[in-house]
């Protein structure tokens, strides 16, 4: 037997435990704008958690200085692409057919986050391209026919009941207009804020912009044609688009509205809080859709902001969580409500964490369904100025609305077939 002092044995050494190597630094280039700037208050707070999702990770977000769409584009050809690029959601068949951006088809295939069947319609009609969706959508936003209270009042007219028709509309024209040789109030200025809106009536009436197969663009046609005449109509009903042109001046639609000078005005309803709560807290309001024909369908005009995966991405997949983040449900919605912008999935925009039961709000939802977007497809950024281009000669009788329509999808033609025959 061992006696007790004897030496113990000399117990072998342990083997360390294997420690996991340490996550690669990632630094996610982003590019952003300043509307959507990621280095303060909810941007931050986004950015954060999508930073804590990947071990490693740093979102290195930038505001490039001139056009967004243009510097992506040169980047793209320079071999100097961010990881993630932004533009508008018109934008992204022009991306895609031009090789700027990647599919995000696989992506949202294999997401637990956000099923692409979820998402507008009115904005998948934008973001699709030959079946594939090349985009992720954030801070959708529509058009409001906003009604001065007290400029109705003034005219007999209830600010509660907006006009639902053309016809009523007309009347409201007939009853608020102040004018003769010199304007004193206008009723509408129906392209003040924006020429592309004139497509508003065209969409009303069941017309398009552009054929489903997005090879054919479709302007000169029967609900063209009474769209746009009905819109001549309304500028002639206030003295004519020249005269309307120099009423407004230098300033802009919601200053006149602000100002009492402007009956209705036709503008986004994220206005509320960005706009009229800062330079006209006490105006009282109403609003509704814009008014369609007795036999027409409610439609409006409104963007929509996208992210984007460019060619040259470095970090693909990691720009991808980036990307996807923004569809979790609760970051839709307080990105949402805090840009006073709609959540991108049907279901989440009517829900009550979303609304809150806010009258506004719910209405907003319902002019999404019916949302439309200047002409999307490839050469849609060379088409946009082509679209609204002859509007003024068609309002002021310089030329036919037929000729003019014509001449405009002719233009508009030549620019989408040049594209369909690089693809």
């Amino acid at each position: 037997m061992e006696s007790a002092d004897a030496p113990k044995e000399e117990e072998a050494p342990k083997e360390e435990e294997a420690k996991p190597a340490p996550a690669e630094a990632v630094e996610l280039e982003v590019w952003t704008t300043r509307r959507w700037d990621l280095s303060q208050g909810l941007g931050l707070e986004v950015k954060q958690e999508i930073e804590a999702l990947v071990e490693g990770l740093t979102v290195k977000d930038l505001i490039p200085e001139g056009n967004r769409f243009t510097i992506l584009i040169a980047a793209q050809a320079a071999g100097t692409s961010p990881d993630i690029g932004q533009v508008g959601v018109w934008q992204n068949q022009q991306v895609a057919a031009g090789g700027i951006v990647d599919s995000l088809e696989q992506y949202y295939a294999q997401s637990p986050v956000i099923n692409k069947d979820d998402i507008w319609p009115s904005l998948r009609i934008d973001m699709d391209h030959k079946g594939q969706v090349w985009s992720m959508p954030f801070g959708p936003d529509v058009r409001f026919f906003y009604i001065h209270d007290n400029l109705y009042l003034d005219a007999g007219l209830d600010p509660e009941n907006p006009p639902v028709t053309w016809t009523d509309l007309e009347d409201v024209i007939s009853k608020s207009f102040k004018g003769g040789n010199t304007i004193e109030q206008v009723a509408w200025g129906p392209l003040w804020a924006n020429r592309h809106v004139w497509m508003v009536p065209m969409w009303q009436l069941g017309g398009e912009n552009i054929n489903d197969e997005r090879t054919k663009i479709t302007l000169n046609t029967e609900e063209g044609r009474e769209g746009m005449a009905w819109l001549k109509k309304v500028h002639d009903m206030q003295g004519g688009y020249d005269a309307l042109q120099q009423f407004k001046g230098d300033e802009n639609a919601r200053a006149h509205f602000y100002a009492s000078r402007l009956a209705n005005l036709y503008d986004t309803g994220s206005i509320r809080f960005e706009s009229i709560a800062k330079e006209a807290p006490d105006l009282a309001y109403h609003w509704g859709h814009w008014p369609k024909p007795a036999d027409g369908v409610n439609r409006t005009y409104g963007g929509c902001h996208t992210w984007v995966l460019p060619v040259g991405a470095t970090h693909k997949d990691v720009g991808w969580t980036f990307m996807e983040h923004f569809g979790v449900e609760d970051v839709n919605i307080r990105w949402a409500k805090h840009f006073d912008r709609l959540p991108i999935r049907v279901d989440t925009s009517y829900s009550e964490a979303y609304h809150g039961g806010d009258p506004f709000v719910i209405h907003q939802v319902d002019v999404m369904e019916g949302r439309r977007f200047v002409v999307s497809a490839p050469g849609a950024n060379e088409m946009l100025g082509i679209m609204s281009g002859g509007v003024p000669d068609m309002l002021t009788g310089k030329t036919t609305i037929e000729e003019g329509l014509r001449n405009t999808e002719a233009q508009a033609q030549v620019v989408l077939d040049e594209w369909l025959a690089r693809e």
